[in-house]
């Protein structure tokens, strides 16, 4: 008989991309490799009376009322529930059965801003709700952690246990690869409609990215080149736009708000490297899909970049905009270094996969299976 496995997905309107694009990856990947052994499935919470509720009560009461209404009659029919986002944690509490419940932790930006410890990132309140959920953590059959990095911070700042810990990391998904170069050209000029031989530096995220560091590099390159843009990738800002204008660089900024996810591969192939001075990274996503995609990778060394980058690309502290200036420098100017710093990034990226990262995943499943097993048949 199959084992049953459910996963829990987020809220549509938390706009949790991230997470459900890893939950997608689960999806896809147990039921094309591993449909023999497990019965999967997925749960939407869908929102309700919420819906009615000024903005800032909304997703609160969605996430703490109607997600555990929603599944209370439901999560008893599995063998595993696997919940795929930490800020759902709290449904370990009421009602998962925390026997048969596992949580992925992508990271603890929320708690780390509050206590001051991811500079220049400010949190508005003291996150309560947060603070909640990841207490109840503790009463979880088994954690999986995105990075080496967020394992520390879950030991250090939630006080479990290591050995409740498995660090699995993320994948790039196939559509992250160097294309043809012709068709790089196609995608600038047509496709993008970028400025004609431009140097092309990609950004992306909101403010703990530490986009001050990013135009500070720009303000410097430009100086010397006049043909150099940055392209960011990501929500519209009000802090950003501030930024722009304080340094007068509106004019050299070209902005996505949103693509889907193969346009997002097509723009990694389209601009000439990423620049990634992020102040905190539970994973680090687009370093990954960067060096996948053939783009030389100039980062911070926080959090867990370096586990990800490696020797593959260059690391910075997060304030060293003059380091960060000299490497992109190289990158324009010495061939013979970028062309190193591709292979590099294609090599590292190679290990890092989705079909390395579910097997990994599917072994915890199969571990607390025989647990809860020996523990029925010892009673």
């Amino acid at each position: 008989m199959k084992i049953k496995i459910n996963l829990y997905r987020t809220f549509k309107e938390d706009q949790r991309i991230s997470m459900e694009v890893y939950a997608d990856y689960l999806d896809y990947y147990i039921k094309k490799d591993y449909s023999s052994i497990f019965d999967l499935s997925s749960f939407k919470p869908t929102t309700l009376i919420s819906k009615f509720l000024p903005d800032k009560l909304k997703m609160r009461f969605a996430r703490f009322i109607e997600y555990p209404y929603q599944i209370k009659k439901i999560h008893q029919i599995y063998d595993i529930n696997h919940v795929v986002d930490h800020g759902y944690s709290h449904l370990i509490r009421y009602p998962l059965n925390i026997k048969n419940t596992i949580v992925t932790v992508h990271d603890l930006i929320p708690l780390l801003t509050w206590k001051g410890l991811i500079p220049n990132f400010y949190y508005p309140h003291k996150p309560r709700l947060f603070e909640y959920s990841l207490r109840c953590l503790k009463n979880a059959a088994h954690i999986i952690a995105d990075s080496q990095s967020t394992k520390k911070d879950l030991i250090e700042h939630c006080g479990l246990k290591k050995e409740n810990i498995s660090v699995i990391y993320l994948g790039s998904g196939k559509s992250f690869k160097p294309l043809p170069k012709d068709q790089k050209e196609i995608l600038r000029k047509e496709k993008f409609k970028f400025p004609k031989d431009s140097f092309l530096i990609l950004i992306t995220g909101i403010a703990y990215k530490n986009h001050e560091t990013a135009l500070k590099v720009l303000q410097e390159l430009r100086t010397k080149k006049s043909n150099i843009y940055i392209v960011r990738l990501g929500q519209k800002d009000k802090d950003w736009d501030k930024l722009k204008k304080n340094y007068s660089l509106d004019k050299y900024v070209i902005e996505f708000s949103w693509l889907e996810l193969n346009e997002v591969s097509e723009l990694y192939n389209s601009v000439d490297c990423l620049l990634f001075p992020s102040w905190y990274e539970g994973f680090g996503l687009p370093p990954l899909e960067a060096m996948a995609s053939g783009l030389p990778v100039v980062a911070s060394n926080a959090g867990s970049i370096p586990e990800v980058v490696d020797e593959a690309g260059f690391l910075f502290n997060p304030n060293d905009a003059k380091g960060m200036t000299k490497a992109i420098n190289l990158i324009m100017d010495d061939k013979k270094i970028r062309e190193e710093m591709i292979d590099k990034g294609i090599k590292q990226s190679s290990l890092f996969t989705w079909e390395k990262s579910i097997e990994k995943t599917v072994n915890v499943y199969k571990s607390l299976i025989n647990r809860n097993n020996k523990i029925k048949r010892h009673f």
